[in-house]
């Protein structure tokens, strides 16, 4: 009968054998115990009937031609030996190595990255600073109009040769287009985007005091104003205000050189171009632009409007006399006592 080659079956023969050794030499030495001429007499017993393991030699069987059992974990894929083994032939594989694949980017290619999402974020920049919407209903490749952020890029493209050539030689997946990627980018844009808008004032007990506002982009990518504080200045001249601005900014820790706009009046000491305060400020942010303020513009505006309206501007004109006479009690008495 044909003997079976599994592992199991090889190992149970090798068993048998041992044991049957085994027994043929303690029946030998029960013979030799009761012969006294017998010259192993003298040999204590527990020499003798000591278990002794056969040693398997490797020459006597070939272990290519064992079988693997059905039941036993190399048919099971989750086994741990399976494991172990597919670990194995992936340390074996030295071209999926993570230092490898690292190694293959060459400082050419990663120039190469950088210029391609530099063009996107420069788009980014543009059209968020014209406040412009950045895609539309149609961007396949077969629109006559892809919308302005893919119109725009192709526009830098077809000025850039090389640009063109890395952008038609990326990956479908790594073209920095998307509308997510143009999401990504946005949101760093904002956190950059703070303007300060400032204006003095005389209150009712004679004091000056300078209110701030800011104004930004918030998460969801609207535009807030809030309302800062209310800081008492003991002069308005230019450095006095840009100390009070910094001490306010830096008390809820906000750093100036994330500033890219400031408002402020007309006045001399505001936005002069050498020592007024849009100046000291661009000096230490270039970024910081100084505009007209819009409400100082309305105002100017109201009043041209008004002197045209005869009755309009006898009104405002009698109204500074009221204002003339009651900020000084001296006066206002006397106005009384007539």
């Amino acid at each position: 009968m044909e003997k079976s080659n599994t592992i199991l079956d090889f190992f149970k023969r090798k068993n048998v054998q041992s044991s049957n050794a085994q027994t043929s030499n303690a029946q030998t030495s029960n013979v030799n115990i009761g012969d006294t001429s017998s010259p192993t007499s003298d040999i204590p017993i527990s020499e003798n009937s000591s278990k002794r393991l056969r040693r398997v030699d490797g020459n006597e069987f070939d272990i290519s031609s064992l079988e693997f059992d059905s039941g036993l974990h190399r048919k099971d894929p989750t086994s741990f030996h399976r494991v172990a083994e597919k670990s194995y032939e992936d340390l074996k594989n030295q071209s999926q190595h993570i230092q490898n694949v690292f190694e293959k980017l060459t400082s050419e290619q990663i120039a190469n990255n950088r210029l391609q999402l530099k063009a996107s974020i420069d788009v980014v920049r543009v059209l968020a600073f014209q406040g412009v919407a950045f895609r539309g209903r149609d961007e396949s490749v077969s629109s006559t109009n892809r919308e302005n952020f893919l119109e725009i890029l192709g526009l830098t493209i077809s000025y850039n040769e090389q640009l063109a050539e890395v952008i038609a030689k990326a990956p479908k997946n790594a073209t920095y287009t998307s509308p997510t990627i143009q999401k990504q980018i946005l949101p760093v844009f904002s956190t950059k985007v703070k303007e300060i808008i400032g204006d003095e004032a005389r209150d009712e007990s004679m004091k000056e005091q300078m209110a701030i506002i800011l104004r930004f982009v918030d998460k969801n990518g609207f535009v807030r104003e809030r309302f800062f504080g209310l800081v008492h200045v003991s002069d308005t001249a230019a450095l006095t205000l840009k100390k009070c601005i910094y001490s306010v900014l830096s008390k809820h820790q906000l750093d100036i050189q994330n500033i890219r706009g400031k408002k402020y009046d007309d006045a001399s000491n505001m936005r002069g171009g050498w020592n007024g305060l849009q100046a000291l400020v661009s000096n230490d942010c270039p970024y910081a632009y100084y505009i007209h303020c819009f409400a100082h513009h309305l105002q100017l505006a109201l009043v041209a409007a008004s002197k045209e309206v005869i009755s309009i501007n006898q009104f405002f004109t009698k109204l500074n006399v009221v204002n003339f006479v009651c900020v000084s009690c001296n006066r206002y008495e006397e106005l009384r006592i007539a």
